[in-house]
């Protein structure tokens, strides 16, 4: 299973970025360290704001390129929280508290703030 992840996490096709995310994002909750450079862009709404994803819903038969919503970038923000919270990786680390203190948006906010909440509980139960 790995070794799938790690194959679509090579994958270098602007139309498949979803797909290297996801994968980064298994593999960020199975404990691979090595992903933490995409998982640091997927926690950066200014980066995530750049990205152009292929949009397959609005037309089917003509896909294009559109850029990520609010709405989008809030969702990455706080499942990229939910998946990475348990990376020993201090910059990851770093990024969530820095997303969840700080983020413009109060949702985004809140999340991270329970996900911290959430982690800080399971370190000191361990």
């Amino acid at each position: 299973m790995l070794d799938v992840l790690h194959g679509a996490m090579a994958d270098t096709d602007p139309r498949n970025v979803e797909l290297v995310w996801s994968s980064a994002l298994s593999l960020a909750q199975l404990g691979q360290a090595d992903v933490s450079d995409t998982i640091l862009l997927l926690l950066d709404r200014n980066e995530l704001s750049q990205v152009k994803v292929l949009d397959r819903e609005q037309d089917p038969r003509n896909p294009a390129f559109r850029t990520l919503s609010d709405k989008e970038i809030e969702r990455i923000l706080i499942n990229t929280m939910l998946g990475a919270r348990g990376m020993k990786v201090e910059s990851v680390q770093q990024r969530i508290r820095d997303v969840a203190g700080s983020d413009p948006s109060a949702r985004v906010r809140a999340a991270g703030q329970e996900i911290l909440r959430g982690a800080t509980a399971v370190e000191s139960a361990g």
